[in-house]
């Protein structure tokens, strides 16, 4: 069994800091680097806090140490959705780096979930969108959490996004300059999961919410056509008759995603029309069968990875004590120019 002295030995402080240090102690000055010093020392020997005997039971074993994970998604979705997946490694990644152990705690559409053992945990990431009476619930477990790909504006927790309303701008005024007006959106809504991980409520999507903005900005109004058909291929494949029927015909497709926009490339090829000579294509994630489709897809590429390292280094300043002011973080996209514009 690893010992307070164990980890004081190995960090060269005495025992009395350390053990102020793993215990949280708001008296306590020492620099921030101390603190990491003794956290990353401690996960290395496995030490694990124990509570003092006046703390009850239920909180008996604890790892203030540790970060839990908790996913809205199934385990399925996120090994097949490269963005999702490109999240948890960029978590894992930096996990590794700062020596910080992250616990998978459970999935929402589990059917068991131990939902107090959040409160033994130093700080929570939820990578994916709650409704607020799930938020309120975590928060009161454990007040620490930090939410990944949440854009909402930030009040009393951590977010890290991306900049998909800035780059759908900046996707518009591209086709745009390109002498598209008539431009459909392909999309869906974003799902908000309960306690159960059913969805109980649905906000617009920010790129969606661009698009009636800048068409509505540039006179297009009697152009708009959304088209809100869920996040996988085979359901944009099946709009595109509905749009291709539309008179008078888009000239360009502003797709939420490239699952999406695959869908799409296969129903228009299939119906004989050309891309982009007929219908143009734009789409976010830049998956890595993007640039070998044909013609190769636009799309805007997401540092996916970054967001997930981002949660990580949030959820450790809150771990160690290091803040306890909320913070917004947004982490840039490129957008890739290809052939399909």
């Amino acid at each position: 069994m690893v010992s307070i002295r164990d980890v004081a030995r190995q960090a060269g402080l005495s025992p009395a800091t350390v053990s102020r240090v793993l215990n949280q102690d708001d008296t306590l000055q020492v620099t921030e680097q101390t603190r990491q010093r003794v956290i990353e020392v401690a996960n290395k020997l496995n030490y694990q806090l124990k509570k003092s005997g006046r703390q009850t039971a239920a909180h008996h074993s604890t790892d203030k140490l540790s970060i839990a994970l908790i996913s809205t998604f199934s385990e399925e979705r996120e090994l097949n959705d490269p963005y999702f997946r490109s999240i948890r490694t960029g978590i894992e990644v930096a996990a590794t780096r700062w020596q910080i152990k992250v616990d998978m705690v459970f999935r929402l559409d589990a059917p068991k979930k131990n939902w107090k053992q959040l409160s033994q945990y130093g700080a929570v990431i939820i990578v994916g969108n709650v409704s607020p009476t799930l938020l309120t619930k975590i928060q009161s477990l454990n007040p620490h959490v930090v939410m990944v790909d949440d854009d909402q504006p930030v009040t009393n927790y951590d977010t890290v996004h991306n900049d998909f309303s800035a780059q759908s701008y900046r996707v518009l005024d591209y086709l745009f300059a390109k002498g598209h007006r008539n431009i459909a959106f392909v999309g869906a809504d974003v799902a908000l999961y309960d306690e159960h991980g059913m969805v109980v409520n649905e906000r617009i999507d920010p790129r969606h919410r661009v698009y009636r903005t800048w068409m509505a900005t540039h006179g297009l109004t009697e152009n708009l056509s959304s088209f809100l058909v869920g996040w996988d291929t085979m359901q944009a494949l099946e709009v595109v008759p509905i749009i291709l029927n539309k008179n008078p015909r888009p000239t360009a497709i502003f797709a939420a995603s490239d699952p999406i926009a695959i869908g799409l490339y296969r129903g228009l090829q299939t119906a004989g029309f050309k891309i982009p000579e007929d219908i143009a294509i734009v789409s976010f994630d830049d998956i890595e069968v993007a640039g070998f489709l044909t013609p190769s897809l636009t799309t805007v590429h997401p540092e996916a990875e970054e967001m997930g390292k981002a949660a990580l280094r949030l959820a450790r300043e809150r771990l160690v004590g290091e803040r306890e002011l909320p913070v917004e973080l947004i982490i840039p996209s490129t957008l890739m120019i290809r052939e399909s514009v």
